[in-house]
């Protein structure tokens, strides 16, 4: 959602966008850097064939009409998003494991590159720090944060650089025999000292019954203090 109020979602592909996907896909692998966004070649099999591009769709309550933007997404959309900021901008993550900066008032998508590692991962939730210098989120929401440790990612938006401030997974699960998967849900407080998340998990390997494989069944909560020399 926009200062405005106005929402954002992703939608079908109108026709000027699929002329624009055509013409992309016309063009030899490795001849035009605009062909594919940062589609990544592992966490999403079918992404680096696209078979259609996500427009994004505008919800106007004041008119209560939906519309298309001149926006599209070169894979299935958006998957999470931010509120805008001060400066004018969405912050989120897409289907294909990429950081994008939407402008409402622009109507302009820039995408960021990948939000995790070399190939993206899938990230259900994120968050602006107060100040709006930050951009919090934990990849691997759907069960597979814990093969990368489950960390807690602070992305820079001025220098474009991604750091991790803790990694979950081997402190939960020597405190409460507890292996984080995912989440779905965080929030940072009004100072930026502590990111809240609320986490779905199982039982560690030893602890696992046999053929049952990572995943969810067990809930928790986690509140994450941020030193301020990291704020």
């Amino acid at each position: 959602m926009d200062n405005e109020g106005n929402v954002y979602f992703n939608g079908r592909e109108i026709a000027v966008h699929e002329k624009l996907r055509i013409k992309d896909q016309s063009i030899p692998a490795g001849k035009n850097d605009e062909k594919t966004s940062m589609l990544p070649k592992t966490m999403f099999p079918g992404a680096r064939k696209v078979k259609v591009y996500t427009t994004l769709w505008k919800y106007n309550p004041k008119t209560k009409s939906i519309a298309p933007t001149k926006t599209y997404f070169k894979s299935d959309g958006l998957r999470s998003s931010t509120h805008e900021s001060r400066s004018g901008n969405i912050y989120g993550t897409t289907m294909a494991g990429e950081l994008f900066s939407y402008s409402p008032a622009k109507d302009e998508l820039k995408i960021l590159g990948s939000n995790f590692l070399a190939t993206g991962e899938y990230i259900t939730v994120c968050d602006l720090s107060p100040d709006e210098k930050y951009l919090y989120y934990l990849p691997g929401a759907h069960g597979s944060a814990g093969f990368s440790g489950t960390p807690v990612i602070q992305y820079d938006i001025a220098s474009g650089t991604q750091k991790a401030l803790a990694f979950l997974s081997e402190p939960m699960s020597k405190a409460f025999q507890y292996a984080p998967g995912g989440t779905y849900g965080i929030k940072i407080n009004k100072d930026g000292s502590r990111l809240y998340v609320g986490l779905n998990g199982s039982p560690p390997n030893e602890l696992r019954p046999k053929g049952l494989g990572r995943g969810f069944g067990l809930t928790s909560f986690a509140v994450i203090y941020i030193p301020e020399s990291e704020r």
